[in-house]
């Protein structure tokens, strides 16, 4: 065999491995009961909590979107107020841009209002969702969700959530707004999930997006990877009677 075949034999049999594999694709009675299930697990906690507050480590990459070029790397830790329905709130404790250190109000953080949850009380009227089977993660094996959305706005995820065959713990995301906020050409994330008091908590993650507005933001591709050293939970103001 040539060395060039080797190579591509070589490059699709690791494509292969590293993939999520499906195992078992669920008959219709389980799907619509193991979907149930999630829920019923899921939904309290966006009544007990409201969002979650962290330290955010993130590494930012930002490349010209036309040449490739890298243009800045920068480190950069936040603190976050990630609420499960609103604007986030967000404290730079330290800005660093092609290993100089700057002040942390110059760096421009790029924010919305997050997605809707999917698995909430009201999330069956935003959202279809298709239990695809049975995959393997890692040493895991997870049921792995397709998640359409109802209306196509910047509050709706569209992707795949992965869920643990045993706890039915949320275990990881993939996807992208149903439909990109201004500015915005291209989005996906990959977040890696831990529980805390029964709810998915953002551990661990990379998101990536294009970013371009005439005369003001050039063409702009960017990769940021991010990990939660520490969180806990924003619990809801208890309601005065």
């Amino acid at each position: 065999m040539s060395r060039p075949r080797l190579r591509i034999l070589v490059s699709l049999l690791a494509a292969l491995l590293l993939a999520p594999a499906a195992l078992v694709w669920p008959a219709p009675a389980e799907e619509a009961k193991l979907l149930n299930q999630i829920r019923q697990q899921m939904a309290p906690a966006y009544k007990r909590y409201e969002g979650i507050h962290s330290l955010r480590h993130s590494r930012v990459y930002e490349y010209d979107a036309q040449t490739g070029e890298l243009v800045r790397e920068m480190k950069v830790t936040a603190e976050r107020r990630d609420f499960f329905y609103r604007y986030p709130e967000v404290r730079v404790l330290s800005y660093e841009a092609n290993g100089v250190s700057l002040s942390p109000e110059k760096f421009s953080s790029y924010e919305f209002s997050p997605p809707y949850p999917v698995f909430d009380e009201q999330g069956e009227s935003r959202y279809h969702l298709a239990l695809e089977g049975l995959v393997r993660m890692g040493n895991e094996n997870c049921y792995r969700v397709r998640v359409d959305p109802k209306r196509r706005t910047g509050r709706h995820f569209s992707g795949y959530m992965y869920f643990h065959e045993e706890s039915l713990d949320l275990v990881y995301l993939k996807g992208t707004l149903a439909r990109l906020t201004f500015g915005l050409r291209e989005f996906e994330i990959e977040f890696h999930f831990t529980m805390m008091d029964g709810t998915p908590v953002f551990e661990k993650g990379v998101a990536r997006g294009r970013a371009y507005v005439p005369f003001f933001q050039p063409d702009r591709r960017l990769i940021s990877y991010m990990e939660m050293p520490r969180q806990k939970l924003i619990p809801r103001p208890a309601v005065v009677q």
